[in-house]
């Protein structure tokens, strides 16, 4: 799959690719760099809202950091 496109869209689940860029904070938030990851990105739940129709409600982002991979899932506010 190529960096930054989306593999498939409008199904139940829709998986794309593209860069993660997190803040180390070290010492702190505001000193802290940044670095960027090659991340996978799946966008799920498909939630049906009011005023924007179908939704989808979750993200997980999987990716490695020096070998270790990692996962974060988080829930979007529809």
């Amino acid at each position: 799959m190529e960096e930054g496109r989306w593999s498939s869209w409008g199904g139940k689940d829709v998986v794309g690719r593209g860069y993660l860029y997190q803040n180390d904070f070290q010492p702190d938030c505001a000193a802290g760099h940044f670095h960027s990851y090659l991340s996978q990105v799946v966008l799920s739940e498909v939630r049906q809202t009011k005023h924007h129709g179908s939704l989808y409600s979750e993200v997980t982002f999987s990716y490695s950091v020096k070998g270790k991979h990692l996962s974060e899932e988080f829930g979007l506010d529809t």
